[in-house]
């Protein structure tokens, strides 16, 4: 299956297959991709909470306005922002690319990263709040494409309540807000969205060339 294909193939799972689950193997290589995925400067300003316990899952169901995917999936993926991006959080990303890439930090453009990756604290609050937002929406586009080329069936969701998975899953301690959810897992054969034709508008509508 081409990339092409796959993306063809690939829906919005409406109904999972309950009984269906990942392998080990395939989950490892979605985290992978996750933690593959492009991010500004390269500082991931986030992590993913993946969840398989059953009772965890349905304790999620209200708060996701009853939508049924997340406890039929076989594991549900949570993409969060961090709270807090501060100088430590820079400085120990840029330790590790100096010391992953063997770099030489009195070097004039390795001062010069430095000072690109400080500059991301003095954006405003908010703007900060959005940039962080924005990361985790392209973490979603290569897991999504991810589970396509491996077909496996996924469906971000945004109609969920940020305040309640805050409170269930306690992630006030871990310093995270939830941004994203995305069950993942196999489509039920009863799903009938499986079988509609996939609308998009036409190439030449969307794509200018210059």
């Amino acid at each position: 299956m081409t990339v092409i294909d796959a993306l063809k193939w690939r829906y919005a799972c409406k109904k999972f297959n309950p009984e269906k689950k990942l392998s080990a193997e395939q989950l490892g290589t979605l985290i992978q991709s996750l933690n593959l995925t492009p991010t500004s400067q390269g500082l991931q300003p986030f992590k993913f909470i993946v969840i398989e316990n059953a009772e965890t899952k349905e304790s999620l169901l209200e708060a996701t306005n009853f939508q049924k995917q997340v406890v039929d999936c076989s594991h549900l993926i949570i993409i969060c922002q961090e709270k807090n991006i501060d100088p430590t959080f820079i400085n120990n990303y840029f330790e590790q690319v100096v010391g992953m890439r063997n770099l030489d930090k009195s070097a004039k453009n390795i001062q010069g990263f430095s000072r690109g990756l400080h500059a991301t604290l003095d954006m405003k609050e908010e703007d900060l709040k959005n940039w962080m937002k924005n990361q985790a929406y392209i973490a979603l586009g290569t897991l999504t494409t991810t589970c396509a080329v491996m077909q496996i069936d996924s469906c971000p969701m945004e109609g969920f309540s940020v305040e309640k998975y805050e409170e269930i899953l306690h992630l006030d301690t871990l310093g995270l807000s939830p941004v994203l959810v995305c069950p993942v897992g196999f489509r039920h054969e009863d799903d009938f969205f499986q079988h509609y034709p996939k609308v998009r508008r036409s190439i030449e509508d969307i794509v200018i060339h210059l």
